[in-house]
C-alpha cells in the first residue's frame, strides 16, 4: 500500500492536511483535515480518485454545522451516526463514480475530518438465493464472497444468546443497483471510520432479496446468529442485528427483501422457539423490557428502520407467525416402526443413512452451518446412502428428508 502526506494553506487561515491510502486493485481511502476560519469557511474538495462514499469526523465539531455540495447549489448537512462513541456522520453514497471534487462548507469555524472512499464496483452481481425448502437455515452470500480483495476483519469475538432481534434500514440512497458494493462500503466504513472490528450487523437483505452474512463469527464457536455485533446504541448483547439495505423513510421496501426477510426470522424462530411477540429486560437482566422482535428505534434516538417499514411491522409478525405455523405443520412425525438410522454420528469420513419402513422418501438433502448444499440424492428402493464426508469442514449439518405431503430434518457433526 502507498501512502501519501500533504499540506495546502491559504491566506486565510484555511490549511488541508491530506493523507492519502492507496490500493489500486481494491479501495482507495483520502482522508483530509480542513481547519475552517471565519475568513475562509468553503472549501472544494479534489481527489485524485473518483469517490463513491464519504463520511466526516471529528472530536469537537458539530456535525450538523457540516454541509455538502456536488453541484455548487443545493447543500445538505451531513446526518451523525449515533452508533459510535465518538462524533462521526453517517455514510454518505454518491450518485455515480463520477466525482473526484466535492463542495464542503462549515457553518462555524472548527476543524473537520473529511474521510472519502473508493471502492471499485465488485464485478459479481448477486441473485436471490432459493431458500432451503421447508423453513430450514436460508442460504446467503457468505464473507469470503462479498469481502473479497478487502482488508480481514479484527479477531476476538464474543457471542450470546439471542433474546432480540433487531431490524434496521442502512439509510443508504436506493440508487445503486449493485447492493454488494453498499455492504462492502460499509464493512470499510464500520471497520475503518468506526474503529470497529467487523461490520455492525449479524446479516444485511438487499432490496432484490439477496441474503448476506454480516459480522464474521470467525473461528470463536458462535454461530452468524449469535455473533454479537454493534448495531444497538451500544448494548448488543442478546441482540441480532438484521439490516434492509435502502432508505425506507423515502422508499417502499420490495417483496423480496420483505420476504428473505420473513424466511429467515422464521428459520430463527423454529430453530430457538424464539417468542416472537414476547418482552425481555435489555440490557439483560436488570433492563427495561424490550420487544423480542424490536427495531432500532425502540433503543436509539433515530427513526431506523424507516417511516415505510415501521408502518409495517405488526402485518410483518403477523406473517411470520403463521408461517411458523404452516412449517411447523407441515413436519412429519414418523411412526415408531419407522427407524432413521445416521451412522456414524458424529462422523468423520462417510456417513451412512438407512430410513426402514414403508417411507416414501423423495429427496435426501444435507446443508453445512452457511445453508450451503453439499449433496443431494433421490431416494431410491431401499432407502440407503453412503455419504463421502472426508473433505467437509468440521461443523454442524443439517440432513433434510423430504417425503409426500412433508418433511422432517436430523443434525448431524462432522470432525
Amino acid at each position: 500500500m502507498e501512502i501519501a502526506v500533504e499540506k495546502y494553506c491559504t491566506g486565510l487561515f484555511l490549511c488541508l492536511f491530506v493523507v492519502s491510502n492507496l490500493n489500486s486493485q481494491n479501495h482507495f481511502i483520502s482522508e483530509r483535515n480542513v481547519y475552517f476560519s471565519e475568513q475562509a469557511l468553503e472549501v472544494s474538495l479534489d481527489f485524485d480518485h473518483y469517490i463513491t462514499e464519504f463520511y466526516i469526523k471529528c472530536n469537537d465539531c458539530e456535525i450538523s454545522n457540516v454541509e455538502y455540495s456536488t453541484n455548487g447549489k443545493d447543500w445538505i448537512a451531513f446526518n451523525q451516526y449515533s452508533e459510535n462513541e465518538y462524533p462521526i456522520s453517517s455514510l454518505l453514497f454518491l450518485p455515480n463514480q463520477s466525482f473526484q471534487s466535492l463542495l464542503v462548507r462549515s457553518l462555524k469555524p472548527q476543524k473537520v475530518q473529511f474521510i472519502a472512499q473508493h471502492l471499485p464496483s465488485f464485478p459479481k452481481i448477486y441473485k436471490q438465493r432459493d431458500f432451503n425448502a421447508f423453513c430450514e437455515k436460508p442460504i446467503a452470500v457468505l464473507q469470503s464472497e462479498w469481502r473479497s480483495g478487502l482488508p480481514d476483519p479484527k479477531p476476538n469475538r464474543m457471542g450470546s444468546k439471542t433474546r432480540h432481534i433487531i431490524l434496521h434500514h442502512s439509510g443508504a440512497d436506493n440508487f445503486r443497483d449493485n447492493y454488494t458494493d453498499v455492504v462492502r462500503a460499509y464493512y470499510l466504513f464500520h471497520l475503518q471510520g468506526n474503529n470497529w472490528s467487523d461490520i455492525g450487523y449479524n446479516y444485511l437483505i438487499d432490496p432484490d432479496g439477496v441474503l448476506y452474512y454480516g459480522r464474521d463469527p470467525l473461528d470463536s464457536g458462535w454461530a452468524q446468529d449469535e455473533v454479537t455485533g454493534a448495531h444497538f446504541c451500544g448494548k448488543n448483547a442478546h441482540t441480532m442485528g438484521v439490516c434492509l439495505i435502502g432508505n425506507y423513510d423515502e422508499a417502499i421496501p420490495s417483496e423480496a427483501s420483505l420476504s428473505t426477510l420473513t424466511q429467515l426470522i422464521v428459520w430463527k424462530v423454529i430453530k430457538d422457539d424464539f417468542d416472537l411477540f414476547g418482552m425481555n429486560p435489555h440490557p439483560f437482566p436488570i433492563g427495561d423490557l424490550l420487544q423480542n422482535f424490536a427495531t432500532h428505534n425502540q433503543g436509539c434516538s433515530t427513526l431506523c428502520p424507516g417511516l415505510n417499514i415501521l408502518a409495517e411491522i405488526e402485518n410483518l409478525k403477523i406473517s411470520i407467525s403463521e408461517k411458523v405455523n404452516a412449517c411447523l405443520n407441515s413436519q412429519i412425525l414418523l411412526s415408531e416402526d419407522s427407524q432413521i438410522m445416521i451412522f456414524p454420528n458424529p462422523t468423520k469420513d462417510w456417513l451412512e443413512v438407512t430410513i426402514e419402513n414403508d417411507v416414501s422418501l423423495k429427496y435426501l438433502k444435507i446443508y453445512n452451518e452457511q445453508g450451503i448444499e453439499m449433496i443431494s440424492y433421490k431416494g431410491n428402493s431401499n432407502n440407503k446412502f453412503i455419504v463421502n464426508t472426508g473433505h467437509w469442514s468440521s461443523g454442524r449439518y443439517t440432513v433434510l428428508f423430504i417425503l409426500e405431503g412433508g418433511w422432517f430434518s436430523k443434525k448431524i457433526i462432522k470432525f
